[in-house]
């Protein structure tokens, strides 16, 4: 089915919970917006020693760019896809892969 002439509900009950890469991103969103809880109501530890205003930032506008890879990438036919899931991971953890190699690349 041609989802990108469709409402944005029918994305959500098609694709979005019946394809490997939706699901995924649903996981990812759902820690993702955990996180930004955690770091703005309780006292964890935000990573890389981030101020919480920046942990928050980046922990709620992420899932916002996650969901327009996974549109991007999907369209038009949503198809279920393995090897898209896993993309769709990497762009889920790529934040805190990419910081992580500069760290290391840094460290004296």
């Amino acid at each position: 089915m041609d989802y990108s002439r469709q409402s944005i509900g029918k994305l959500f009950r098609g694709p979005l919970l019946h394809t490997p890469q939706g699901i995924v991103l649903l996981i990812s969103i759902a820690i993702y917006l955990l996180g930004a809880a955690l770091f703005a109501f309780f006292d964890v530890p935000t990573p890389f020693d981030w101020p919480v205003d920046k942990s928050v930032t980046v922990f709620i506008i992420w899932p916002f760019m996650l969901f327009m890879l996974f549109i991007k990438q999907n369209l038009p036919e949503f198809l279920p896809s393995r090897s898209g899931a896993i993309w769709q991971a990497f762009y889920a953890i790529a934040p805190f892969v990419f910081i992580s190699l500069g760290k290391l690349s840094s460290v004296d």
